[in-house]
Protein backbone atom coordinates (compact mmCIF):
# COMPACT_ATOMS: atom_id res chain seq x y z
CA UNK A 1 0.00 0.00 0.00
CA UNK A 2 1.62 3.62 -0.95
CA UNK A 3 0.95 6.94 0.25
CA UNK A 4 -1.29 9.40 -1.67
CA UNK A 5 0.18 12.66 -0.44
CA UNK A 6 -1.23 15.80 -0.79
CA UNK A 7 -0.92 18.85 0.93
CA UNK A 8 -3.88 19.90 3.77
CA UNK A 9 -4.90 22.37 6.09
CA UNK A 10 -4.91 21.33 9.52
CA UNK A 11 -8.26 23.30 10.44
CA UNK A 12 -10.05 22.12 7.81
CA UNK A 13 -9.53 18.59 8.23
CA UNK A 14 -10.13 19.07 11.92
CA UNK A 15 -13.20 20.77 11.46
CA UNK A 16 -14.24 17.79 8.84
CA UNK A 17 -13.30 15.19 10.76
CA UNK A 18 -15.04 16.80 14.05
CA UNK A 19 -18.24 17.24 12.06
CA UNK A 20 -18.41 13.39 11.10
CA UNK A 21 -17.63 11.84 14.61
CA UNK A 22 -20.11 14.27 15.85
CA UNK A 23 -23.87 11.61 15.47
CA UNK A 24 -20.96 8.92 17.16
CA UNK A 25 -20.66 10.99 20.75
CA UNK A 26 -23.94 10.12 22.37
CA UNK A 27 -24.20 10.98 25.76
CA UNK A 28 -20.32 12.19 25.73
CA UNK A 29 -18.74 16.32 25.61
CA UNK A 30 -16.48 16.63 22.97
CA UNK A 31 -13.91 19.29 23.29
CA UNK A 32 -11.77 20.50 20.40
CA UNK A 33 -8.21 22.75 21.37
CA UNK A 34 -7.31 23.63 18.44
CA UNK A 35 -5.25 26.88 18.11
CA UNK A 36 -6.75 28.85 14.11
CA UNK A 37 -4.27 29.05 11.91
CA UNK A 38 -2.60 25.42 12.61
CA UNK A 39 -0.74 26.03 9.03
CA UNK A 40 -0.65 22.47 6.10
CA UNK A 41 -0.10 18.97 6.85
CA UNK A 42 1.90 17.20 3.77
CA UNK A 43 0.43 14.14 4.57
CA UNK A 44 -1.86 11.16 2.95
CA UNK A 45 -5.52 12.81 3.55
CA UNK A 46 -7.38 9.32 3.32
CA UNK A 47 -4.98 7.49 5.94
CA UNK A 48 -4.86 10.29 8.29
CA UNK A 49 -8.50 10.55 8.39
CA UNK A 50 -9.01 7.26 9.11
CA UNK A 51 -5.98 7.73 12.29
CA UNK A 52 -8.28 10.68 13.62
CA UNK A 53 -11.66 8.81 12.78
CA UNK A 54 -10.59 5.52 14.43
CA UNK A 55 -9.09 6.68 17.24
CA UNK A 56 -12.31 9.29 18.21
CA UNK A 57 -14.91 6.56 17.51
CA UNK A 58 -13.16 4.30 20.15
CA UNK A 59 -12.89 7.11 22.56
CA UNK A 60 -16.60 7.78 22.05
CA UNK A 61 -17.38 3.63 22.33
CA UNK A 62 -15.37 3.18 25.44
CA UNK A 63 -16.60 6.59 26.94
CA UNK A 64 -19.91 6.98 28.77
CA UNK A 65 -21.34 10.05 29.85
CA UNK A 66 -18.06 11.42 30.47
CA UNK A 67 -15.31 13.83 27.94
CA UNK A 68 -13.41 13.43 24.81
CA UNK A 69 -10.40 16.14 24.47
CA UNK A 70 -9.28 16.31 21.22
CA UNK A 71 -5.90 18.75 20.90
CA UNK A 72 -4.21 19.54 18.25
CA UNK A 73 -0.65 21.19 18.30
CA UNK A 74 2.56 21.75 16.25
CA UNK A 75 6.14 21.62 16.81
CA UNK A 76 8.12 23.97 15.29
CA UNK A 77 11.81 22.30 13.66
CA UNK A 78 14.28 23.01 16.22
CA UNK A 79 17.93 22.96 14.68
CA UNK A 80 19.10 22.74 18.01
CA UNK A 81 17.69 19.11 17.86
CA UNK A 82 18.83 18.33 14.27
CA UNK A 83 15.72 19.30 13.40
CA UNK A 84 16.06 21.77 10.81
CA UNK A 85 13.38 21.36 8.26
CA UNK A 86 9.95 19.21 9.34
CA UNK A 87 7.99 20.49 12.01
CA UNK A 88 5.58 18.03 14.25
CA UNK A 89 1.94 18.04 14.32
CA UNK A 90 0.30 15.92 17.64
CA UNK A 91 -3.13 14.93 17.26
CA UNK A 92 -4.06 13.74 20.96
CA UNK A 93 -7.02 12.35 21.67
CA UNK A 94 -7.67 12.08 25.70
CA UNK A 95 -10.98 10.40 27.33
CA UNK A 96 -12.84 9.70 30.46
CA UNK A 97 -13.56 6.36 30.01
CA UNK A 98 -13.01 2.64 30.99
CA UNK A 99 -9.13 3.05 30.29
CA UNK A 100 -6.85 -0.29 30.34
CA UNK A 101 -4.09 -2.14 32.66
CA UNK A 102 -0.85 -0.74 31.89
CA UNK A 103 -0.23 -5.06 31.43
CA UNK A 104 -2.64 -4.67 28.24
CA UNK A 105 -0.91 -1.44 26.56
CA UNK A 106 2.37 -3.31 25.19
CA UNK A 107 -0.17 -5.29 22.91
CA UNK A 108 -2.89 -2.77 21.98
CA UNK A 109 -1.59 -2.10 18.18
CA UNK A 110 -1.46 -6.29 17.79
CA UNK A 111 -3.83 -7.83 14.81
CA UNK A 112 -7.11 -8.68 16.23
CA UNK A 113 -6.27 -7.79 19.92
CA UNK A 114 -9.19 -7.42 22.58
CA UNK A 115 -8.69 -6.70 26.69
CA UNK A 116 -10.80 -9.71 27.23
CA UNK A 117 -14.20 -10.98 25.49
CA UNK A 118 -16.60 -9.73 28.36
CA UNK A 119 -15.08 -6.06 26.60
CA UNK A 120 -15.51 -7.44 23.28
CA UNK A 121 -19.09 -8.57 23.87
CA UNK A 122 -20.19 -5.20 25.29
CA UNK A 123 -18.16 -2.68 22.93
CA UNK A 124 -17.89 -4.81 19.54
CA UNK A 125 -15.22 -4.66 17.36
CA UNK A 126 -12.83 -6.53 16.01
CA UNK A 127 -9.56 -5.50 17.22
CA UNK A 128 -8.15 -4.09 14.09
CA UNK A 129 -8.77 0.11 14.16
CA UNK A 130 -6.00 0.80 16.41
CA UNK A 131 -3.52 -1.76 14.39
CA UNK A 132 -4.51 -0.21 11.44
CA UNK A 133 -4.01 3.80 12.45
CA UNK A 134 -0.73 2.39 13.93
CA UNK A 135 0.79 0.92 10.51
CA UNK A 136 -0.54 4.02 8.88
CA UNK A 137 0.66 6.66 11.01
CA UNK A 138 4.54 4.93 10.77
CA UNK A 139 4.04 4.89 6.88
CA UNK A 140 3.82 8.28 7.15
CA UNK A 141 7.01 8.76 9.51
CA UNK A 142 5.39 9.02 12.84
CA UNK A 143 3.69 6.73 15.72
CA UNK A 144 0.75 6.52 18.24
CA UNK A 145 2.11 6.67 21.68
CA UNK A 146 -0.77 5.24 24.42
CA UNK A 147 -1.59 6.50 28.17
CA UNK A 148 -4.09 4.77 30.16
CA UNK A 149 -5.48 4.03 33.44
CA UNK A 150 -8.44 2.00 34.39
CA UNK A 151 -11.10 3.89 35.36
CA UNK A 152 -9.85 7.03 34.27
CA UNK A 153 -9.78 6.98 30.72
CA UNK A 154 -6.90 6.64 28.12
CA UNK A 155 -4.79 8.95 26.12
CA UNK A 156 -3.52 8.85 22.28
CA UNK A 157 -1.13 10.47 20.77
CA UNK A 158 -0.66 10.46 17.17
CA UNK A 159 3.04 12.38 15.93
CA UNK A 160 3.09 13.19 12.54
CA UNK A 161 5.72 15.22 10.18
CA UNK A 162 4.42 18.41 8.71
CA UNK A 163 5.77 17.26 5.63
CA UNK A 164 5.53 13.16 5.11
CA UNK A 165 8.57 12.20 2.31
CA UNK A 166 7.51 9.63 0.11
CA UNK A 167 10.13 7.27 1.75
CA UNK A 168 8.64 8.38 4.99
CA UNK A 169 8.10 4.71 6.96
CA UNK A 170 11.15 2.77 8.42
CA UNK A 171 12.53 0.25 5.72
CA UNK A 172 9.77 1.40 3.36
CA UNK A 173 10.75 0.98 -0.26
CA UNK A 174 10.22 2.63 -3.23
Amino acid sequence: MGLNLVQLDVDKLVQDVVTVIEPLLGDNELLVNCAGGMGHIFADQIKLRQILMNLLSNAAKFTQQGSITFTITRQHADPAQGNHNNDWLMFEIADTGIGMPQEHLQHIFEAFYQLDSSTTRQYGGTGLGLTISERFARMMGGRITVTSEVGRGSTFVVYLPAYVAENAAIGHKK
